[in-house]
């Protein structure tokens, strides 16, 4: 285990050492965007690296403001060499819309860290950090072995002392904290290094970082499709409104499972195991004996699966109101 957790540290190492270090002034830049159908729900998609924050709010227009250290962020409106010319691709920030998919996607630079702001309409879908992949980085030697981030977007790692030699696709941010409030559009969400907080949310929801914890606080528990979240390194704290029907998978491989709903537990096939309990203030604990960092369980009944994954953490499932 604390192998994997130094593969990606070494991942963070190699992306850090691309960065330019800048003693100049924070750029700040806002402007707003309508997508092509604003009659429609949409979907914001982010890519790059730095924060992302998003807040769902009762309008039609994607409000997007950007903090850079010491650069005008580059775009398409401001960029007057490119006046009459069709963007094909690049490595700058951008944003473009794409009507066929009622989508506005925000490219951002891999080894110049841009916030992001956004300010979207309450039922806007997300991709954020999910997609294109990262390209020719560079490299980096590891203890006699070496990393190495090609040109096709994947990481390999060869030659390194206690880390396997392997090769892992790279996409979505590289460094950055993803928080979203307020939004009941479906979501997909990636972060290489970062935390996530997702505060009253309620679409469908894919959420992973690698190192970093997650804390997400549900507006209701109305879901019809899987919900699957996990974290390599990091705690896993989830708020479910006190009625939610749900199923729940819960996995850590280095923690604990805690959470004050009432559990019927029972086997991936459906064979209902006796289970130990106590009490830890106000959390009961649940075991399954066969499986002690595994548990799954029907909440109210059961309902739509809930996955929680951590290789090194703990995962809470509180009750909400």
């Amino acid at each position: 285990m604390k192998s994997y957790i130094r593969v990606f540290g070494i991942v963070s190492l190699i992306f850090l050492c691309t960065m330019n270090v800048r003693g100049e002034t924070t750029q700040t830049e806002t402007t707003n965007y309508t997508f092509a159908n604003p009659d429609k729900p949409g979907t914001v998609k982010i890519l790059g690296s730095g924060d992302v924050t998003v807040t769902g709010y009762n309008g039609s227009e994607v409000v997007v403001t950007t903090k850079s250290e010491g650069k005008t962020v580059q775009t398409s409106e401001n960029d007057e060499k490119a006046k009459g010319l069709k963007r094909i691709t690049g490595g700058q920030f951008h944003i473009e819309s794409v009507s066929e998919d009622n989508a506005l996607v925000i490219s951002r630079p891999l080894t110049d860290k841009i916030d992001v702001n956004v300010k979207v309409p309450f039922k806007t879908s997300l991709v954020i950090g999910t997609g294109s992949p990262a390209q020719g980085i560079g490299s980096a030697d590891m203890g006699g072995g070496k990393a190495t981030v090609s040109h096709t977007g994947v990481i390999e790692f060869k030659g390194i002392p206690f880390v396997p030699d392997m090769q892992i696709p790279v996409t979505g941010l590289l460094e950055g904290k993803i928080n979203v409030t307020n939004i009941s559009g479906d979501m997909d969400l990636n972060t290489i290094e970062g935390n996530i907080i997702l505060t009253d949310v309620s679409g469908d929801i894919t959420a992973h970082t690698i190192e970093g914890d997650m804390t997400i606080t549900f507006k209701n528990g109305g879901h019809t499709k899987p919900l699957y979240f996990s974290s390599i390194e990091g705690d896993i704290d989830v708020t479910l409104p006190s009625g939610t029907r749900a199923d729940l998978v819960m996995k850590t491989i280095d923690g604990d499972i805690y959470s004050d709903f009432n559990m019927d537990f029972y086997h991936e096939s459906g064979r209902k195991e006796d289970k130990q309990e106590h009490s830890t203030g106000s959390f009961n604990i649940g075991f399954i004996n066969l499986f002690p960092n595994s548990v799954t369980a029907h909440i109210n009944g059961g309902g739509s699966e809930i996955n929680l994954q951590t290789i090194e953490g703990n995962i809470y499932v509180r009750k909400g109101k």
